[in-house]
């Protein structure tokens, strides 16, 4: 038997496979550099009357932070506390994205959700990748670069008065915003929601406009980048503005060859498919 994770920044699937999809978990999220190790603990707690744990040979970490070889440790060290006697290999949430989306195809593969990460995957491996720098300088085109964005016009009093209004509802902005942000445990997860705030109401035009110019600087910043025109796209921010983001890759001559909300399936066939 094998498990296969797939887990970001805000939600986390587990999936027991063996010839075929056995059984499958939803957990919360994780990630090594903003959250404390605690938290992939708490998550593994909570599943140990889930699944029989021995039963597992083998197990693919696909995760966010999955970059640094001491945060990379961190985790193998505490998946193998649970898991004893299973093989484990820990890879990028990019490469299970590229696994997933591309099988033996060529593209750049994005993932725009909480944050986002892109490369250039030549169809076995990944060969060239943009460094997306995380949150604090970089993460473009992600539901917390969107957040923060649209958070800043909240704030500086840019927003037009009708958003203003349902926006100031929305987020119970009568308490110091300020202040709830930078004492928050979690203030990642609550800017990038703002995301859905968004999506709720793209057909507002100050709103469209918003989402047009946001994407648009993304492939600017990002995607133009790679010589490659061929896209593929995984991550909840992505899924919900596809429509916006197939129209400006088509303006700049770019295919988006597909877009998918959650990988894990698609991971899930490649491994019973490729019989690893």
């Amino acid at each position: 038997m094998k498990l296969i994770i797939d887990i970001g920044g805000t939600r986390g699937r587990w999936y027991v496979v063996d010839k075929s999809i056995i059984s499958s978990f939803e957990t919360e999220g994780f990630n090594p550099f903003t959250s404390d190790i605690s938290v992939l603990r708490k998550i593994l707690e909570d599943l140990k009357n889930s699944f029989d744990f021995s039963s597992i040979k083998t197990i693919y970490y696909y995760g966010a932070g999955i970059s640094s070889e001491n945060k990379t440790i961190e985790v193998k060290n505490l998946l193998h506390t649970f898991f004893v006697k299973s093989i484990i290999e820990l890879h990028s949430d990019l490469l299970g994205s590229c696994r997933a989306l591309c099988d033996n195809n060529a593209g750049v593969v994005c993932i725009l959700g909480t944050g986002s990460n892109s490369c250039y995957y030549d169809g076995k491996e990944i060969v060239h990748k943009i460094n997306s720098l995380g949150h604090l300088l970089g993460d473009e085109g992600s539901g917390y670069d969107m957040g923060k964005k649209f958070l800043i016009k909240y704030l500086r009093d840019e927003l037009t008065e009708d958003i203003k209004i349902h926006f100031s509802k929305e987020f119970d902005v009568s308490k110091n915003i300020l202040e709830r942000l930078y004492i928050s445990n979690n203030k990642e997860k609550f800017i990038a929601s703002i995301s859905k705030f968004v999506s709720e109401n793209k057909e507002n035009d100050f709103v469209h406009a918003f989402i047009h110019n946001h994407f648009n600087k993304y492939f600017d910043k990002i995607i133009l980048k790679y010589s490659c025109k061929n896209v593929y796209m995984s991550g909840s921010v992505s899924y919900y503005f596809k429509n916006e983001i197939k129209k400006i890759a088509k303006e700049k001559g770019y295919t988006i060859n597909q877009i998918v909300k959650d990988p894990i399936k698609q991971l899930c066939d490649f491994h019973i498919k490729n019989g690893i």
